[in-house]
């Protein structure tokens, strides 16, 4: 669900910047009030292994955000002023979990013994040697390390320990611009040294309710006209591409993406057409419908945006596209059939063709369930909507009531002899030819008489 921003920015009070901050607002009160009493105690053990370590720790970025909005996040991110992936294996100890990933940035993953996460990162400074490089990293302060954060929103910080433990950091204005609905970036540099910024300016935009700064818009646009975007890796821009389809305003991102002209800067092939449009958001639309009617059948929300905006092309230019975003060819694969499913489902439901419960099943049981979605905005026709939403809530949970070992007694061989006669037995099941185990037992003994 979306938060409602605007409600959250009344809430707040006037920011204090800098030092000041840190006396400003203590959220102490708030981590007691909006987290779990396990996360409470992982936050304390962390603050524990910091003193006798004689390092600092502070919790930073989106958590600190989102506790301060209060949206739930239990994604925990921890800067340390001191050798993060050393405060990683002792806070993994300590807890009795396991340390994770430990990196060449200094960075590590910890997972508690209830599967919580904690991403343990060392407080570091960096510089970008061309556009979208990867940085050049060295170790530095708190206050170094939020500075290379994207948006201000995600420099506030507060500590674990210590005589300022719980207050507020605040030194580049994120509290204000938090309080105002204001994605702005810290220099100018920031979309020339990570262009993937723009992807995330625009999630974080659409999932809060936020606007960009003007400043920080211009920036934005003189990035794309410049075709930094170009400079990413396959796997940097298919990660955050992925994210926007994996959110919650996934069709509202690609809009803006297609507005600000950074669509075509992935390949000239994706524009957004009204018809795709419109596609995108009936995708949306079935979404929400089957997360009430039938959640097991909504597999991951990317697959079916992906397809949707991919609508109408190639094969050939899917692959161009999927390739462009590092996507396996066994993935890349699976989205153009399951493509061809859709379209061929589509057909058989929307034509002429039998619409028996079983022919559904039949044609919709390939489908794979991350797809799904596409195929109820695919065949919009109300007829062909009923027929998905029967197969969906009713028919694909049909089985007959006997089973291999009943055929088995029944005189039917081991082997391929068994699924024919069971895939027999549910179509007529579906039909209404076989309402009772007796029905499907005289139905079998009838087959196999004539066979």
């Amino acid at each position: 669900m979306k938060p409602n921003a605007s409600s959250q920015r009344r809430a707040h009070n006037p920011v204090l910047r800098g030092s000041e901050a840190a006396t400003a607002l203590n959220l102490a009160d708030r981590c007691r009030a909006q987290l779990s009493p396990a996360l409470q105690a992982l936050l304390q053990v962390a603050a524990q292994v910091a003193e006798e370590m004689g390092f600092s720790v502070y919790a930073v970025g989106g958590f600190v955000r989102d506790l301060l909005l209060g949206v739930k996040n239990e994604d925990i991110d921890l800067t340390v002023e001191g050798e993060g992936i050393a405060f990683a294996r002792h806070l993994a100890a300590t807890l009795g979990g396991t340390c994770e990933r430990p990196s060449a940035f200094g960075t590590a993953v910890v997972v508690a013994p209830d599967g919580h996460k904690v991403d343990v990162a060392t407080a570091r400074s960096e510089t970008y040697k061309h556009p979208a490089a990867l940085p050049t990293v060295r170790p530095g302060t708190i206050r170094d390390d939020l500075f290379r954060r994207d948006f201000t929103i995600n420099t506030l910080a507060f500590a674990l320990h210590g005589p300022q433990a719980y207050a507020l950091l605040d030194w580049y204005g994120g509290y204000a611009d938090l309080s105002e609905g204001i994605i702005r970036v810290l220099h100018n540099r920031s979309f020339r040294d990570d262009p993937t910024r723009i992807f995330r300016a625009i999630r974080l935009a659409q999932r809060f309710g936020f606007i960009l700064h003007p400043h920080t818009l211009r920036l934005l646009h003189r990035a794309v006209h410049k075709g930094w975007i170009a400079g990413l890796s396959g796997a940097r821009l298919w990660r955050e591409v992925r994210l926007m389809l994996a959110g919650e305003s996934p069709v509202q991102c690609l809009l803006r993406l297609d507005e600000m002209g950074v669509l075509p800067q992935i390949d000239p092939a994706l524009t957004l057409s009204q018809e795709r449009l419109g596609l995108l958001t009936r995708v949306y639309e079935a979404r929400v419908e089957l997360a009430d009617t039938a959640p097991d059948a909504v597999g991951r929300a990317w697959p079916a945006y992906l397809a949707a905006l991919l609508q109408g092309l190639d094969a050939s230019v899917i692959r161009r596209v999927c390739a462009r975003m590092a996507l396996s060819p066994r993935a890349t694969q699976e989205l153009i059939a399951g493509i061809g499913v859709v379209e061929d489902a589509c057909r058989r439901l929307c034509g002429d063709g039998d619409a028996r419960p079983s022919a559904v099943v039949a044609a919709l049981r390939p489908l794979p369930s991350d797809l799904v979605p596409l195929l109820m905005a695919w065949c919009p026709q109300r007829e062909c909507q009923q027929l998905i939403r029967h197969y969906l809530t009713t028919w694909r949970h049909i089985r007959p009531c006997l089973t291999g070992d009943d055929l088995k007694r029944l005189g039917a061989q081991q082997g391929p002899q068994i699924g024919r006669l069971l895939a027999r037995l549910q179509a007529a099941k579906l039909d209404g030819e076989a309402p009772t185990r007796e029905v499907e037992e005289a139905l079998v003994s009838t087959i196999l008489r004539s066979s």
